[in-house]
């Protein structure tokens, strides 16, 4: 039985923005978002400095989220819209905008643009179950899974469909759970669902359903 509505936790979205699902973070209202694309020659990185008032930004790169160097190719200006080139051989995996010492939010590359300097790494981690860490499901449709577009979890724990489901926890390699509509993971009998055997078993039944948010744990 699905639980009453409450709100979807905060810390969902921020698992979410990180991406496992491998775009580009969004700032907070009122601040420039950062744009990134990637080809052969480099990082197109731009951003509307209409988006959040007034001031020079300086734009930043990082490759752990410590530490942060001042990008220095020049800003190319056309409008409110700023844009820098960043060779391939110069680029981050992370970049942000920082306007009188107020850094916004960081954007990640993403790993389709990692890819193209990082081919083999890009292979061997996406035949992994890393990139499926936690899957949306998008019109009612189960998760599907690497290149050839495997479903593995073709059902969902007996009294939920897949409209009561929003996220499937895993389901790439060993087992899956499910992120009810309201942030919650399903708990009860039978609601985990286990590759190798493709059968159920029970998740935390003592703990009522709606009551165990999704942590990243």
């Amino acid at each position: 039985m699905k639980p009453n509505p409450n709100p979807l936790r905060a810390v969902l979205a921020g698992v979410l923005g990180l991406g496992l699902l491998g775009g580009a973070l969004v700032a907070q209202a009122a601040q420039p978002a950062l744009s990134i694309e990637g080809n052969p020659a480099g990082l197109k990185i731009s951003w509307n400095a209409a988006d959040g008032g007034n001031g020079e930004y300086i734009l930043e790169g990082s490759t752990d989220l410590k530490t942060w160097t001042k990008v220095n190719q020049s800003v190319i200006k056309e409008g409110d819209l700023m844009t820098v080139l960043v060779p391939t051989e110069e680029a981050m995996a992370y970049y942000r905008l920082v306007n009188d010492g107020v850094n916004l939010q960081p954007a990640y590359v993403g790993p389709e643009t990692c890819k193209m300097c990082h081919a083999g790494k890009y292979d061997e981690w996406i035949d992994s179950g890393h990139p499926y860490k936690i899957n949306a499901v998008v019109d009612g449709q189960p998760p599907k899974y690497f290149s050839d577009q495997t479903v593995n979890v073709p059902n969902t724990p007996e009294g939920w469909t897949w409209q009561d489901v929003k996220y499937v926890i895993g389901g790439a390699l060993w087992k899956g759970r499910f992120i009810d509509n309201d942030g919650y993971i399903v708990t009860g009998d039978a609601v985990q669902y286990n590759l190798a055997t493709q059968g159920w078993v029970a998740y935390e039944a003592s703990d009522p359903v709606g009551t165990k948010p999704y942590n990243c744990g």
